[in-house]
């Protein structure tokens, strides 16, 4: 039922990196989903540890993460969330 230091520090640091990185209330908007990705993996994940079965928090609470960014990054800003503005 412990959860590690690790465990809310690389799904946050996804979080604040959404919230800085877009612009405006898109931005606020497509972090909020990545907020709500990583509940429903702590979700997932404390319902496998209530019943007993114990697993490693940081793939749930990671893919839920990155699903809520993508799902919620195509959804408010469409494709431009994967234009990272790499040239070469």
């Amino acid at each position: 039922m412990f959860m590690g230091l690790g465990d809310v520090i690389f799904p946050g640091m996804l979080v604040l990196s959404a919230a800085q990185f877009l612009d405006g209330t898109d931005g606020f908007l497509v972090a909020m989903t990545t907020l709500l990705g990583g509940l429903v993996g702590y979700f997932i994940l404390m319902t496998y540890v209530a019943r007993g079965r114990a697993q490693a928090g940081l793939p749930l609470l990671n893919g839920g993460a990155i699903l809520g960014y993508v799902i919620g990054g195509l959804l408010i800003l469409g494709t431009a969330i994967f234009d990272f503005g790499i040239t070469l």
